[in-house]
């Protein structure tokens, strides 16, 4: 029997009433037609049973919730372009602000605020940070990358010492210190040794950290981060 003739062979009987019906829905394709058997999964009742399938949304208690949001939007907006506080002040907080509201997810709401503070940081260089605050200098370089500027690596230089060429040895003592700059280290590029030896050097303290010390306010930041 030919490969045409054993499909024609294979197909339904349309004459059949009920198949005919399924197939004018669904083609010959349908699994009832062929004696498919599908099993059923076994799943244990819905904890929260009909609860929230028949919620209906209290029109009072919504407007109410979206005036309180609207409230706190207004209010980390007037945070972020504020400008009454001292250059190294105001792009610090700034850039913790900006960092915590992404982390909630809620960086959408800010997004032309959040490009001015970053477009004006890139442009202006490292300036508007301290010197010797490396905290602040890795969360800077992250944000910048995040946001597609091309930020040098050098700026870590500074934090290493001169005569052994790794990173000074007080910044392992920091623990935040140690997972911004382990943060920002994933941000590298090929060719960026620097980052490379940031990310080698942060992982080996903040493992060490987390192992050593599992109440410290971070541990569960660092072992989310690793």
């Amino acid at each position: 029997m030919s490969l045409c003739a054993a499909s024609s062979a294979s197909l339904p009987d349309a004459s059949n009433p009920d198949n005919a019906n399924v197939i004018r829905r669904f083609g010959n394709f349908h699994p009832t037609l062929w004696g498919v058997i599908r099993r059923f999964g076994k799943f244990h009742p819905t904890l929260w049973g009909h609860r929230f399938s028949t919620y209906a949304g209290n029109d009072k208690v919504i407007n109410m919730w979206r005036k309180e949001t609207d409230k706190l939007k207004v209010k980390v907006m007037k945070m972020l372009i504020d400008n009454n506080s001292t250059e190294h002040t105001r792009y610090d907080g700034k850039l913790n602000l900006i960092d915590a509201v992404q982390r909630l997810g809620l960086s959408y709401h800010f997004e032309e605020e959040i490009n001015e503070i970053l477009e004006h940081i890139f442009v202006h260089g490292d300036n508007s940070i301290g010197d010797s605050d490396l905290h602040q200098t890795a969360l800077m370089f992250r944000l910048l990358r995040q946001h597609g500027y091309r930020v040098s690596c050098d700026i870590f230089n500074k934090f290493k010492d001169i005569k052994s060429g790794r990173f000074k040895e007080y910044i392992a003592k920091d623990i935040a210190t140690t997972l911004s700059l382990y943060e920002a280290a994933h941000l590298r590029v090929h060719g960026e040794n620097i980052l490379d030896e940031a990310l080698d050097f942060t992982t080996t303290t903040l493992t060490s950290a987390a192992a050593a010390n599992s109440s410290h306010p971070l541990s569960k930041h660092i072992m989310y981060a690793l």
